[in-house]
């Protein structure tokens, strides 16, 4: 899987012309940054949870994965699809009380009109859980395709990818496929209803996610353990956008209910269920983006179980170079 990754990376490379790539866009006679199509990028990411002590490490496996998502999710609604060809390079490092992780990407995407972006995302990290000084490498890609009209937006991202955990000093390793698909779509709230809360955008959402997590060992005793995970997210935000000069700064304001739908199949691994069904989130994140060129961005996000004493925190602080 890893020799087809690459082989991917190296076709699809091929096949973007750079020829009709310069760093700048001219606007009559005055150049501007931000429009060569190729970009940077570094994002923080601070995890904690509290959850049953059986299934914490998988239940940060599963908040890793969906962190490659969410920063995915984050550059196509920040994207300017003014650039008909984007190359999108970006380092991320992801660390909780118990794992952490150093992921490298590159994202890949064409864009035919200034309403949508389609491509594929290559990941490639290398972590460690701390207690257990177990290593890990991985490697993954996803498609994407994301919409923006004045009044909804929607992404849709499938995704695969393998992880391998090198157990002991004598080489021991315990590898994981895994698959799944996400997909999210918001749509603005008409403002007649809603006439008190003219300082925000407000807009419902949906969004589901759908993953499979199957760890394999080449012992005959050992079976092939299969995890599957499917919950969605019904929920209200609203956006606040200023402009001062050249920069403009978005404030956004989320919070939603999220089901778990496959409680008996989420830890099959571990031989238990899901005890956290029901859970209430809550999200504060901001933009600042000044012209085409720089975005700083920051949000943090909470989870709280319904059911038990379970929540879960992730802050992320990100910045972006268009060149």
């Amino acid at each position: 899987m890893k020799k087809s990754i690459l082989l991917a990376i190296g076709f699809i490379l091929s096949s973007y012309s750079y020829a009709d790539i310069d760093l700048s866009k001219n606007y009559g006679g005055a150049t501007e940054w931000g429009y060569s199509g190729f970009e940077i990028g570094s994002n923080f990411v601070s995890h904690g949870i509290k959850s049953d002590e059986i299934t914490k490490d998988m239940d940060i496996k599963y908040a890793e994965i969906k962190n490659n998502t969410d920063i995915l999710v984050r550059n196509l609604e920040n994207d300017n699809r003014d650039r008909d060809k984007l190359i999108s390079v970006d380092y991320t490092r992801f660390n909780s009380k118990k794992y952490s992780t150093n992921n490298y990407s590159i994202l890949l995407g064409l864009s035919s009109d200034n309403d949508s972006r389609a491509g594929i995302k290559f990941n490639f990290k290398n972590g460690k859980f701390k207690e257990d000084n177990v290593k890990e490498k991985g490697y993954s890609a996803s498609l994407f395709y994301h919409l923006d009209k004045e009044k909804y937006n929607f992404t849709i991202a499938p995704y695969i990818g393998r992880d391998e955990l090198k157990l002991d000093k004598n080489e021991n390793k315990e590898k994981a496929n895994y698959y799944g698909i996400y997909g999210i779509y918001s749509r603005k709230l008409p403002y007649e209803y809603l006439g008190t809360f003219d300082y925000l955008t407000p807009s419902f959402f949906i969004d589901t996610n759908y993953l499979r997590y199957d760890f394999r060992s080449k012992e005959k005793e050992s079976k092939n353990r299969k995890n599957n995970t499917l919950n969605s997210t019904i929920g209200l935000k609203g956006n606040n956008e200023i402009f001062i000069d050249d920069i403009k700064i978005t404030t956004t304001l989320k919070t939603g209910y999220n089901r778990e739908f496959l409680a008996s199949k989420k830890y099959n691994s571990l031989d238990t269920k899901e005890k956290d069904l029901n859970k209430v989130i809550g999200e504060i994140k901001t933009t600042i983006k000044y012209n085409e060129v720089i975005d700083i961005y920051a949000s943090y996000k909470i989870e709280k179980s319904m059911d038990t004493s379970y929540y879960e925190r992730v802050g992320t602080v990100g910045l972006k170079i268009k060149f």
